[in-house]
């Protein structure tokens, strides 16, 4: 689920945006998971459950892409943690995000070789029938 979420978020119409978003996809995504450990660790265990709401909150209130990625790794290890542990989540986390930017920028180049095959054939059959070839 982690995956496609965070393939949804990277990959984008607009090439710049698409770059800027891999680049601080990972990096982000470690600020989260160090900030998650901190608050997990500080935090009494009974209130460990609170760390994903926070996370959720503040994703409502980061302005940039790269907070977003922050806040939304809290939401993401608090689900997993009870499963797999908190080294285990934090691992997967950061594994998925690696795998996410990989993917990501792989299919959006095989995407845009297509679309524009398609595009420049729409264009070509277009021009025949209208007798402009």
């Amino acid at each position: 689920m982690w995956i496609g979420f965070a393939c949804m978020s990277i990959v984008q119409p607009y090439k710049d945006r698409m770059d800027t978003r891999c680049k601080e996809r990972v990096p982000f995504a470690v600020v989260g998971c160090i900030m998650y450990c901190i608050l997990y660790f500080i935090l009494p265990k009974n209130f460990t459950s609170l760390i994903g709401m926070l996370g959720g909150i503040m994703v409502g209130f980061s302005a940039t892409y790269k907070w977003q990625t922050v806040f939304n790794t809290f939401g993401g290890l608090n689900s997993a943690v009870p499963i797999l542990g908190l080294e285990v989540a934090i691992i997967f986390r950061i594994v998925n995000n690696v795998f996410v930017v990989i993917y990501g920028r792989l299919f959006s180049k095989i995407f845009d070789k297509v679309e524009e095959k398609i595009t420049n054939r729409s264009i070509i059959e277009e021009m025949t029938t209208s007798g402009e070839l």
